[in-house]
């Protein structure tokens, strides 16, 4: 009778298995949360990992099919999944890397009324592809929606400090706007290259800031004993 959220993520065959991963790397995100769920450091949840086309560039990108990928993850396959599974449909996050970062970005903003917080590493701020997103936060400067951001960048290759400019930009735009500190984080490792090693690395980092549980301090046994 349990429900539980879900975390929808992008480039679905870079999620779990090495195997079907372009380089024989995977995120390890069923790995890494299967162990902190049975620890205790996350609530339960479910992953749905949706497969990307030839077209990933243009699908996720804001500027151009973005609204037609965001429409088909909310008007076909999240009906889809609360359909099938005991998911709750009210608890919904998003997460992805580079352009997916950039998507994850998008969706959560545009519509926090399904998603309840982004994971978005190494996300696609450049300026040919993230000007609608800085234009979005600008405009709600004030009223920023209620969501959990995580924005991470690595600064080793030149793609990789290319992005970092762009995450450093939005951080600041999101402080500038007003969004509370409690529900951005923001993390830059400088040895991170753009692969996914160094997102997998990421991933218990930012699996704690969307769906982590409080941990209670242990009381000390020997607190208050007198030798």
């Amino acid at each position: 009778t349990k429900r539980y959220p879900v975390l929808y993520m992008h480039d679905g065959r870079q999620v779990f298995d090495p195997s079907t991963a372009t380089w024989g790397k995977d995120w390890r995100v069923d790995e890494l949360a299967q162990e902190m769920i049975l620890n205790g450091e996350l609530e339960p949840f479910l992953v749905v990992a949706a497969d990307c086309t030839d077209a990933r560039r243009d699908e996720y990108s804001p500027a151009k099919k973005g609204d037609a990928y965001l429409r088909f993850l909310i008007e076909e396959l999240k009906p889809m999944v609360d359909a099938t599974w005991r998911t709750d449909p009210e608890r919904a996050a998003i997460a992805g890397a580079s352009m997916g970062g950039l998507i994850s970005f998008y969706a959560a903003w545009k519509r926090p009324d399904v998603f309840f917080g982004a994971a978005c590493l190494s996300p696609a701020f450049a300026d040919r592809y993230g000007d609608e997103c800085f234009r979005m936060v600008e405009a709600d400067r004030g009223r920023t929606p209620r969501l959990r951001l995580f924005l991470s960048c690595g600064g080793t290759g030149e793609l990789e400090a290319q992005l970092l400019d762009g995450t450093l930009k939005m951080a600041d735009r999101l402080r500038g706007a007003g969004h509370p500190e409690a529900d951005l984080s923001v993390r830059i490792e400088s040895w991170a290259e753009h692969n996914e090693e160094a997102w997998a690395r990421m991933t218990p980092h930012w699996l704690r800031f969307l769906f982590g549980r409080p941990q209670r301090a242990e009381p000390d046994p020997g607190a208050g004993r007198k030798e």
